[in-house]
């Protein structure tokens, strides 16, 4: 799946709110990533794959998200364009606004990532909200 796919749908959202946007790109964000990693395209350390931060359980934190991004680009030469950093710019400031301090946007963060789990890899962008929302329901 590649970055313009997700690039594309960030664009032509039509949010609610400036919250409800900020959730859309840590959504897409997060399942992108999960795709990304369980791809094995990409030279990515087993501590910074998705799967490793469901294995982690309640020693998730945030930092993992922060430091798993900034790994991904610097084993990856391939990703360093705009587009690619310009949706990991979006995960980075979303993730500072979708809680005050760390603790809690670690345990946003941690659901989120629970949720997104059990949406298949292979999902459109396009479906990847309304996936979500599903398992968040039956969750």
């Amino acid at each position: 799946m590649p970055f313009n796919s997700l690039k594309n749908k960030t664009q032509i959202m039509v949010p609610i709110s400036e919250k409800s946007a900020q959730f859309e790109s840590i959504v897409l964000a997060l399942f992108f990533y999960k795709t990304l990693t369980e791809s094995k395209l990409y030279n990515i350390e087993s501590q910074n794959t998705f799967a490793n931060w469901l294995d982690m359980g309640v020693n998730f934190d945030v930092s993992n998200v922060r430091d798993s991004i900034h790994a991904l680009f610097r084993l990856n030469d391939s990703l360093d364009n705009e587009a690619n950093r310009n949706i990991f710019h979006t995960i980075q400031t979303s993730l500072n606004q979708l809680a005050d301090t760390s603790m809690a946007q670690t345990a946003k963060l941690r659901k989120m990532i629970w949720i997104i789990k059990d949406i298949p890899s292979n999902t459109t962008i396009d479906n990847v909200i309304s996936e979500y929302v599903k398992y968040s329901k039956e969750g």
